[in-house]
């Protein structure tokens, strides 16, 4: 269930980003020209770009990391989930459809279930490297009680 929910938010984020892009063409000119020139965001549109793709890296070796259990990749969702709520306020007026701010929030609320499995839910242990016990989560079968999960 953990990776349907993290392949979810994945496919929401991205989907929306595409519907972002997708939709400035039909926005009024004066909102489409606001939004090509950048939508007064306080960062240059190099800066942009270099934060953009940096961040997108991360979020795909994040989500990579995330799949397989790799431990440093929750301290990467945390990091990640940080900068953008300090990053956010400098990129300008969001202007964007609804199907775009509904699959975004969509992502956002499957963020927020991802951090709180891979701290506060059985799941932990997979990425603390514990020995696997027995009435662990089995994401094989789907079961939680009487399997265990091989290393």
């Amino acid at each position: 269930m953990f990776r349907i929910v993290l392949a979810l938010m994945v496919l929401s984020a991205i989907v929306g980003a595409v519907v972002s892009f997708v939709d400035v063409s039909s926005l009024p000119p004066p909102l489409k020209a606001f939004v090509r020139e950048g939508s007064g965001a306080a960062l240059s549109r190099p800066a942009l770009l270099a934060v953009g793709y940096a961040g997108s890296a991360l979020a795909a070796v994040m989500v990579v990391g995330l799949f397989f259990f790799w431990k440093p990749a929750r301290l990467l969702l945390l990091i990640l989930w940080l900068l953008s709520l300090i990053i956010s306020p400098f990129l300008g007026i969001t202007v964007e459809s609804p199907w775009a701010t509904t699959l975004n929030g969509f992502s956002g609320v499957l963020e927020g279930i991802v951090i709180a499995l891979v701290y506060f839910s059985p799941l932990a242990a997979l990425f603390e490297g514990r020995e696997r016990k027995q009435n662990a989560v089995c994401l094989n079968k789907g079961a939680d009680v009487g399997n265990t999960i091989e290393s």
